[in-house]
């Protein structure tokens, strides 16, 4: 009972300060400034450590939102709790110089608690995208006269979902999320300069504020080979919805006086933002509870994404190939290093930003570890990336990255009554 109650508090103090901590989270890419930012689709959650596959993937201890239709998977009597701290360190560089950076941050809460034995739930808060980039340059008129311009980015959108999934027969599952996108990003750009010892400049500020509604559809299909075998198959499907925001704009020049001239301020309600298409096909192989392995094929349709006009040229269709495999552990071993689990895998994008006839590509190596902690149900997941973005080909960026995901995963039971003699 104890027990509980604690749990019970940890969740609720969670869920009070979560959105505060996660709108705090950044980053630091300057390939945030297009569009809605860095999507994430691929990060900040347990399933790091194995390439972040998803499509398949059915585990009674994982909440696996990559496909609604999973939560079947549920425990009839068990509640899961997922709560992942994110932890990032890059090198960005050019042909020219070298910078770094590192952040770490709340990235996920996620619940997953079975309602009927044919009937599952789950919600949670995510990422969706993330903006942060601080770019300066400047330009010389001749040897007295330069401007300097400054554009810097921050933000972000979050997705709080809440999904249900049936088991329409014995092996076949189907799901759905229905998800509110909403947070905010600010860009603006300074253009500063000095003339006849005054400075004088102009500033541009642009805030979307964007909420509204999407959903997932997810269908699983699970079946034995043999008796030491068996396999899931899995798609799930996110429409290319068109989704509200509002635009705020604000311009004024300045100069060395503290002079300060609004050349410009309006707001529009009710823009359309047009999401990218994204379906997931995935497949895993389980031996007993020994081990499993499996992989993903993703698409993205940003072809047809639409946000701000002139950007559209820089984005593509985007494919992702990713490979995953887990040892499954043995909780009523002896020894604490059986108990542990191991998991390894890879993921390639081909990247959805295109520049200069050059694909931003993305790929990453993954492994991890499941540490459970004694006389419990919980565990703890660490999930380690090592990987690069971009290139320095064609003077654009590369990016590297180390990324540490920390997940608490606890296992209550709510759902029995005990019996006394």
């Amino acid at each position: 009972m104890l027990k509980k109650i604690i749990f019970n508090t940890l969740f609720i103090l969670l869920l009070t300060s979560f959105n505060d901590v996660f709108s705090q989270s950044k980053i630091s890419s300057p390939y945030s400034r297009y569009g809605l930012g860095e999507i994430s689709f691929n990060k900040y959650t347990r399933n790091t450590s194995i390439g972040s596959i998803g499509g398949g993937f059915r585990n009674s201890r994982y909440v696996n939102h990559f496909n609604p239709a999973s939560y079947t998977s549920s425990d009839s009597m068990w509640v899961v709790f997922e709560n992942t701290i994110n932890s990032n360190y890059e090198k960005l560089s050019n042909w020219k110089k070298e910078e770094y950076s590192n952040n770490i941050a709340l990235s996920s809460l996620l619940i997953q608690y079975p309602i009927t034995k044919w009937w599952a739930g789950s919600f949670g808060l995510l990422p969706y995208s993330k903006v942060g980039y601080n770019i300066s340059e400047t330009n010389s008129i001749n040897d007295s006269t330069s401007f300097n311009n400054l554009y810097t980015g921050n933000g972000g959108l979050n997705t709080f979902y809440l999904g249900n999934a049936f088991k329409i027969k014995k092996c076949l599952s189907i799901g759905f999320n229905a998800s509110i996108l909403f947070g905010n990003i600010n860009r603006s750009t300074d253009i500063s300069s000095s003339l006849s010892d005054e400075n004088y400049g102009a500033h541009y500020d642009i805030d979307y504020t964007i909420s509204s509604i999407f959903f997932k559809y997810g269908l699983q299909y699970e079946n034995k080979l043999n008796n030491n075998y068996k396999y899931s198959l899995g798609v799930s499907f996110t429409n290319s919805d068109e989704i509200k925001y509002k635009r705020s704009f604000i311009a004024y020049t300045y100069n060395s006086l503290s002079n300060k001239d609004t050349i410009d301020d309006y707001s529009n309600s009710n823009l359309k933002i047009k999401l990218p298409l994204h379906v997931i096909f995935g497949a895993v192989l389980t031996k007993n509870d020994k081990w499993f392995a499996g992989v993903d094929y993703q698409y993205l349709g940003f072809s047809d994404y639409e946000f701000i006009a002139d950007e559209t040229s820089n984005y593509k269709n985007n494919n992702i190939i990713a490979f995953g495999a887990q040892t499954l552990p043995n909780l009523n071993a002896n020894k604490y290093i059986n108990k542990i689990s191991y998991g390894i895998g890879f993921r390639y994008s081909d990247g959805y930003l295109k520049f200069k006839n050059t694909n931003i590509t993305e790929y990453a190596f993954t492994f991890g570890l499941g540490l459970p902690i004694k006389r419990s149900n919980s565990i703890i997941n660490l999930g380690f990336e090592l990987g690069q973005r971009g290139t320095e080909k064609n003077a654009l960026l590369k990016e590297k990255f180390v990324a540490l995901n920390i997940t608490f995963a606890f296992a209550e039971r709510w759902f029995y009554k005990k019996k006394f003699d």
